[in-house]
């Protein structure tokens, strides 16, 4: 399936096998961003964060809510730890929370990278670490085991970060920029060990 966010806040889920629209409905009083839908790792049920501050889990991916939350700020991505009941969303103002399921009770933690607008996230293999770039260049590595603060910090795109991709081997990652770069790291150095130039400025999405 497909699903597509719109800037009134509508969303739509497309059957790809019959190129039929399943759902369609009013998720968010104001606009998706380009990173505010993700599908659960199950499959079925749908993620989506809104500027109107709002995350919302959706069933099935229809309007049919299963939990919410009111960030307090405008919500620039949202993501789905695999294999867990773990969730992530926000990214103004260098914010993000986590969520996350013991039994029946919910739990919810906020990170803090104390730069721009957190936009885009990958996860380490192990899932228990992950890396996330903002609007001003930053990219921050952190750990899952509720350190609030990054591991540690890439520093050196001169524009906003739009793509982060972990390499197969977990030790290095990807980014692509607004600067007109694409930038291979080490996590274990800390220290960019390749760049590439883009044929484009704007780098949207690296594998």
């Amino acid at each position: 399936r497909l699903a597509t966010g719109t800037k009134d806040g509508q969303v739509m889920v497309w059957n790809l096998k019959t190129n039929q629209l399943e759902s369609n409905f009013k998720a968010h009083a104001d606009s998706i961003a380009p990173y505010g839908l993700r599908f659960h790792w199950n499959g079925r049920d749908l993620l989506s964060g809104g500027r109107d501050t709002m995350f919302d889990w959706w069933k099935d991916a229809t309007g049919a809510k299963l939990y919410e939350d009111k960030s307090g700020a405008p919500i620039e991505f949202v993501d789905a730890v695999p294999g867990n009941d773990w969730y992530l969303y926000g990214g103004a103002a260098g914010k993000f929370k986590l969520r996350w399921m013991v039994g029946e009770s919910a739990f919810t933690k906020e990170f803090e990278a104390g730069e721009g607008n957190v936009t885009t996230i990958a996860f380490h293999g192990d899932q228990k670490h992950f890396i996330t770039g903002d609007d001003r260049g930053n990219i921050c590595y952190w750990y899952y085991d509720f350190n609030l603060k990054p591991m540690q910090k890439f520093r050196g795109h001169q524009g906003a970060i739009g793509s982060l991709a972990m390499l197969p081997d977990d030790k290095h990652f990807v980014s692509g920029s607004t600067d007109g770069t694409i930038r291979v790291w080490s996590l274990i150095t800390g220290k960019e060990v390749a760049r590439a130039k883009a044929e484009t400025p704007y780098t949207s999405a690296v594998a």
